[in-house]
């Protein structure tokens, strides 16, 4: 096993030293966290391969930068988290409170926000393939988006130059 790959008691030792841990460069792949508190966390440049995170409370965490792929986030609450610049592909964030997180410059292929709550997300210059917003709510939302593929593989260009 790699130094810096986490195995979920380690997870929850660090969890149990308390709040706002600081997961930035770990690999938190192929664990399940169902239902732990990571409030105030930071998942800077983590590395989150099929990571389960269903109902976890995620309030103001951070994953800058980070590459998640297959990363479960059912019915997460995700409330002001921070993906900036981050790389997501093939996740789940369906049923998830989003309110007000930050997806600035992201890129997000092939993810599901089904029913998910955006309202006041920041989806501002990030690039959107193949994702699913079916019954998201997005009021107050900012959408941004520098492109929007669609499944044909067309781009619509949403900036107006």
């Amino acid at each position: 096993m790699l130094p810096n790959r986490l195995t979920r008691q380690d997870v929850k030792v660090r969890l149990a030293a308390g709040p706002a841990q600081d997961f930035t460069g770990l690999d938190l792949s192929e664990i399940n966290l169902t239902g732990l508190d990571f409030s105030g966390c930071n998942f800077d440049q983590a590395r989150l391969d099929r990571t389960y995170f269903r109902g976890c409370r995620m309030i103001g965490a951070k994953f800058n930068r980070a590459y998640l792929n297959g990363t479960d986030f059912f019915e997460a609450d995700l409330t002001h988290t921070d993906f900036s610049q981050t790389r997501i592909y093939r996740c789940r964030f369906s049923h998830a409170n989003l309110t007000g997180a930050n997806f600035l410059l992201a890129e997000i292929w092939e993810s599901k926000f089904v029913a998910a709550l955006l309202k006041q997300a920041d989806f501002t210059g990030a690039t959107l393939y193949q994702v699913k917003l079916n019954r998201a709510d997005c009021r107050q939302a900012r959408l941004e988006i520098h492109h929007l593929y669609t499944k044909r593989k067309r781009m619509l260009s949403l900036i107006q130059d």
